[in-house]
């Protein structure tokens, strides 16, 4: 948690993250001298900022804002010589990574200075990886504007 301008614990910053990531490698063998991998991984990321107590229903208390407060949490008000309430509306992000490599490893020898033999490698690696993320930021959803008593 971290504050967030206000002294009370239900209106400070909570934001939770989940992140998940899977990943698959399968190698093989083609021959003595030839091998292949391929990776295959992806990472989930989500994070949401809100209100330590984020389950107010002003509606249901008979403080009406707006037609557009549609979100439950506290609004945002102001009293003079209080703390303010409601600094953090619901906002976050969430994205997904995906990755895939293919690679191909050659082994080679060469023997053109008689008995000795050189033996040398080739590596082939292609990647791909393709992110896509969204950003929110529900500013007014509960409301518009500050209210200040």
């Amino acid at each position: 948690m971290a504050p967030v301008g206000s002294n009370l614990k239900y209106y400070y910053e909570v934001a939770p993250i989940h992140v998940q990531n899977y990943a698959f490698v399968y190698n093989s063998v083609l021959s003595s001298r030839f091998s292949n991998q391929l990776l295959v991984g992806v990472n989930a990321f989500n994070q949401v900022f809100h209100d330590f107590n984020n389950s107010f229903d002003t509606k249901s208390f008979g403080l009406y804002l707006s037609p557009s407060a549609t979100f439950q949490g506290a609004p945002n008000l102001v009293v003079s010589e209080f703390d303010q309430t409601g600094l953090t509306p619901p906002e976050g992000r969430n994205d997904i990574t995906g990755h895939l490599t293919a690679r191909f490893l050659t082994l080679w020898a060469s023997t053109s200075t008689g008995s000795e033999g050189n033996i040398g490698k080739h590596k082939w690696t292609n990647s791909i990886t393709s992110s896509h993320w969204a950003a929110f930021f529900l500013t007014g959803h509960r409301g518009p504007g500050t209210r200040t008593f």
